[in-house]
């Protein structure tokens, strides 16, 4: 959205109703000294002129765009711009009208009142000299330190041969400017205070200052990065949440471990591999899974490769002083025999202990976790793990078709025997499951696409409808994605993004929002909450943390940057809503020690040379 918001202030800079563009030398071709520079600024959708002297009002325009592609733009959307007749002189056409308002907003421009009018003119037309240019450069930065970011200083500035030529105002701005190494001087180090500022002069300035500001945002950033040398690319793969339908295989990515000593491990689970062989793309599953243990200035202190036990990993699970990993493997041949399903068990050292395996014919599957986000939890005396995922079955015997639907196990952590294997929901697909337990009996949530539609709250025998979806029965989109499922101790919580679920058809061209539902104990009342409203864009990564049986912590994504929110048990918001400036998402479920949350969040590449970065995040939240 940033570039897209850059873009938009940037058209100002071809439109046909700015003189400078009636000029014939526009069309030179971008000198060489400055074709870096300009390509720089290419990169974030900013397109200056190639020759020409700049005015005043292109001068704002480029700053503005500048400002634009640096700072996170929800900090710049809380700046009200000033009213359209805040300059009497302000240009008709919408696009340079509404830069101007924002250039003054973010006090870049002033302009001077006539006092016999007593108008405000902004001068816009006029040509900008460069000691004029420094000055409003030296603003342009002082707006960007108020927003908390720090600039860095050059280690050589340039000290100018005609420094005695530069008017007693205007010195301390070239000063500055030289001190930041925006602005060098011509080739004997002169600056010639009162020459009109030209293009290519003006794009090597706009270039450094965006060199400056970006390394400004970055430095403030959350996070410590991890010196991990593991690919992190897989860690982005993330459900469709358009259909809210995730891929087999989806959960493949990582999750974050609390070790108790203070340092945090990451189970990484790498993407499948596309080759080519014989004429054809050929996916190779992984065959090893990775464990890092980082120290929290983010050095690898160990890391280990294990091996994976069936091709396709479906869910992670931290208890007990004991790891468990779900794995599957595709049974199209519906082999009643072939073990399809496997859950093991792991020592606190990554030994496997033990393991629980399911047959194609006591599960029905011939694709284990198809379309889902499968999730395990364990009993309160550790004694029995549930995983809830879900699966293509067999054939059916009266139409002969495969339908994917949830499906359970029960196992006893002690010898790791399946206990019980159920697909109690017939009637609807389930594109995500959740699953905690409440004293002994475990309870689920299924996002669910048929009858019922809508995420669905289960124990035993007992369904309750958290929050219907719109549309028909049966129909796989739904708007809607699940994010997180908790049990307080006055009930249930479940966290999820959402259209406005009215019309089915209008929830398609609706951003989405983030709902919690509050359910009692004994599931007889459901209470809606909407923790966000009139989001701009689609929020569709949000995160449900537990606290205390009594204190939550609702995470979501939005533009950029990571919002919390505190919960009560029964879901009220307590204290205000708080953000974490350009800060990633986790894409699994954070960890939790003495109400200090901690995540792994992944920064896609900026370019195709680059790999994704990965960061821990530290919350402290008071209880």
């Amino acid at each position: 959205m940033k570039k897209t918001i850059a873009l938009l202030l940037s058209l100002s800079l071809l439109l046909p109703a700015c003189p400078a563009l009636a000029r014939e030398e526009v069309y030179a071709p971008v000198p060489d000294w400055a074709q870096p520079y300009y390509d720089l600024l290419k990169q974030s959708d900013i397109y200056p002129l190639s020759s020409g002297g700049i005015t005043r009002g292109e001068f704002l325009d480029l700053l503005v765009s500048v400002l634009a592609a640096a700072v996170p733009v929800d900090q710049l959307d809380a700046i009200t711009p000033r009213p359209a007749d805040y300059f009497a002189d302000n240009y008709s056409n919408s696009y340079w009208a509404d830069v101007m308002c924002r250039a003054a907003a973010y006090g870049l421009a002033e302009g001077w009142v006539d006092l016999e009018d007593g108008k405000r003119y902004g001068n816009f037309q006029a040509v900008l000299t460069r000691q004029e240019a420094a000055k409003m450069l030296c603003t342009a930065l002082d707006f960007f330190t108020s927003l908390g970011y720090t600039v860095s200083t050059d280690s050589d500035p340039a000290v100018y041969t005609d420094a005695a030529l530069i008017p007693e105002w205007a010195a301390p701005y070239t000063g500055r400017i030289a001190s930041y190494g925006i602005m060098r001087g011509d080739e004997f180090l002169n600056f010639n205070p009162t020459a009109q500022l030209d293009w290519p002069s003006t794009a090597v300035m706009a270039s450094r200052m965006l060199t400056l500001m970006a390394a400004g945002v970055s430095s403030a950033r959350p996070g410590v990065p991890l010196q991990s040398e593991l690919d992190w690319a897989g860690a982005l793969r993330v459900p469709d949440p358009s259909a809210a339908q995730s891929l087999t295989g989806c959960s493949q990515g990582y999750y974050a471990i609390d070790n108790g000593d203070g340092t945090l491990s990451a189970l990484v689970v790498p993407p499948p591999a596309t080759v080519y062989e014989d004429g054809a793309f050929v996916t190779l599953p992984p065959t090893q899974f990775f464990v890092e243990r980082y120290d929290e200035e983010g050095n690898v202190l160990s890391s280990q490769a294990l091996p994976m036990e069936l091709p396709i990993f479906g869910a992670f699970l931290q208890g007990d002083g004991c790891f468990y990993l779900a794995f599957g493997r595709e049974n199209q041949a519906e082999d009643d025999s072939a073990e399809v399903w496997r859950v093991v068990k792991y020592d606190k050292d990554w030994n496997k202990l033990s393991a629980a395996p399911v047959t194609g014919g006591e599960s029905g599957t011939v694709l284990p976790f198809r379309s889902t986000v499968a999730r395990m939890a364990l009993s309160p005396d550790g004694k029995e793990l549930t995983l809830h995922a879900a699966h293509q079955g067999y054939a059916s015997k009266e139409d002969g078709k495969r339908r994917q639907s949830n499906i359970t196990f029960t196992i006893s952590t002690a010898d790791m025997a399946v206990t019980s294997v159920a697909s109690p929901l017939s009637d609807a697909h389930s594109f995500g499951q959740f699953v905690r337990y409440s004293g002994k009996d475990p309870f689920t949530v299924d996002h669910c696409d048929g009858s019922p539609r809508a995420f669905v709250l289960s124990s035993g025998k007992r369904q309750v409808e958290l929050f219907k979806l719109a549309g028909e029965p049966g129909q796989n989109v739904t708007h809607a994605i699940g994010s997180g499922f908790e049990v307080s101790g006055d009930g249930f919580l479940f966290l999820g993004c959402s259209a406005p679920q009215k019309v089915f058809d209008d929830d398609g061209w609706t951003p989405w929002n983030v709902f919690l539902t509050y359910t009692d104990s004994s599931l007889n009342k459901t209470t809606l909450t909407w923790l966000t409203t009139g989001a701009k864009e689609s929020i569709t990564a949000a995160r449900l943390v537990k606290l205390s049986d009594d204190s939550f912590l609702a995470l979501w994504g939005e533009e950029g940057n990571v919002h919390y929110q505190r919960l009560s048990g029964k879901g009220a918001k307590l204290g205000d809503e708080g953000v974490l400036r350009s800060a990633a998402m986790p894409t699994t479920q954070p960890v939790v020690r003495d109400g200090v949350v901690r995540w792994i969040g992944v920064a896609p590449a900026q370019t195709y040379a680059e790999r994704p970065q990965a960061l821990l995040y530290t919350l402290r939240v008071d209880f």
